[in-house]
């Protein structure tokens, strides 16, 4: 039968060490989660974020929005999120999206924007990124942007969509 007792000292101390530090990687957020790639423009009502790896938080006007974040609002409320570059997203009453991925380079005008829409109605309006790297998603269909306004309803039970251009 094997018994830890068994082994040498020095040998469970490093073991114990690197198990420690394996956790503690993980708790850390990835660098795209750490970095804000956008601020609440408004919130209406109440709205709410969370990062993974970490609590639900109300979101408040100028918070940060990061990567990887999952946004809700309830009943009655809004959220407008402005990105770095400029990109205002909206989510009307009972709206919850994940933010899948936001990259900008401003000096190129580069980058890749990724939404995955799950329910409720929401606004887009382009900023300066590429066009090209922009995808929308919901349980239904992809979206492709060419630069517009735009808005997209969700359907909770069944995820149909409906897009209307604006502009």
């Amino acid at each position: 039968m094997f018994r830890f007792s068994d082994l040498p000292k020095s040998l469970i101390a490093k073991a114990s060490i690197f198990v420690l530090a394996v956790l503690f990687a993980q708790a850390i957020p990835s660098s795209d989660a750490a970095n804000p790639v956008g601020t609440v423009h408004a919130v209406s009502v109440y709205a709410y974020g969370t990062v993974p790896g970490a609590a639900r938080t109300k979101k408040k006007k100028n918070d940060s929005v990061f990567s990887g974040q999952l946004v809700k609002t309830k009943e009655k409320g809004g959220l407008s999120i402005l990105f770095n570059d400029g990109t205002e997203f909206r989510l009307g009453p009972a709206a919850s999206m994940t933010l899948d991925k936001f990259v900008y380079n401003a000096k190129e005008k580069k980058g890749a924007l990724a939404i995955n829409m799950m329910s409720g109605m929401f606004r887009f309006t382009t900023g300066r990124i590429n066009k090209e790297g922009v995808q929308l998603k919901t349980p239904v269909a992809t979206i492709g942007i060419r630069g517009t306004d735009f808005g997209v309803a969700v359907e909770k039970s069944t995820g149909n969509t409906i897009i209307q251009v604006f502009t």
